[in-house]
Order: C-alpha cells, then structure tokens, then sequence
C-alpha cells in the first residue's frame, strides 16, 4: 500500500513540475567579456538566469541573460549576456569559466572555457 502511495506521489510532482528545455552557449570568454546566449524553450519570450563561476572558487555570480540577440526570432530575442570578466580572474592565473542554466547543474555548450589574462 506504501508502495502505490509513493508512486502515486512521484507521478503527481512529475506532472504538475513544468519541464524545462535549456539551450545556450559561450560565444567567447576573453580578459573583457565573457559573452553568450542562454534561454529556455518552454519560456522563449522571458529571458532566464545563468550563473558563472570558475574552478577555483574566486567567482560565483548570477545574472539575467536579456540582452537581445538580432539574430534571433524577433519576441525571443533577449537572451543574451554580455559580463565584464571579473576582476578576480584578472589575476595573471589560468582558469575555466563555466556558465550554467538557472540553478541547474546543466552548463551551456563550450563550457567551460579557458581564461588566462595578465594581472592587472
């Protein structure tokens, strides 16, 4: 009987959970920018958040991708990020710069990528 009310249970929370389809990818991470798309395809018109971070714990932020894309459809074009690489990567170090999706572990296409830049 606990059985049935488990699955019963798992079945309601997989219909009633919206499902997500994440595209994106890192254009290009350099000692200015770190550029890209990310959207979700059940939710073209909103623009979603990313979060970025690196291997060794120097950043962690989260940021809206909703810079529009002109080469996207026009009502799905403000997916786009464009973010000053942070200072604390600036440090003359190799590192990856990853992106991911929201809170999801799942991370846009090439990443991570490398950076090494001088110290400024």
């Amino acid at each position: 009987m606990k059985r049935c009310f488990l699955l019963l249970a798992l079945v309601l929370s997989a219909c009633s959970t919206p499902k997500t389809y994440y595209n994106g990818v890192i254009d290009d991470v350099n000692c200015e920018f770190i550029v890209g798309w990310a959207m979700d395809w059940s939710r073209v018109a909103q623009s979603i958040d990313i979060r970025i971070w690196d291997d060794g714990g120097l950043v962690n932020m989260r940021v809206n991708a909703q810079i529009p894309r002109p080469n996207f459809k026009p009502g799905e074009q403000k997916h786009g990020y464009t973010i000053p690489t942070p200072a604390a990567l600036l440090d003359g170090k190799p590192h990856f710069v990853h992106v991911s999706f929201e809170d999801s572990h799942d991370e846009v296409r090439h990443s991570p990528r490398p950076l090494s830049c001088p110290a400024r």
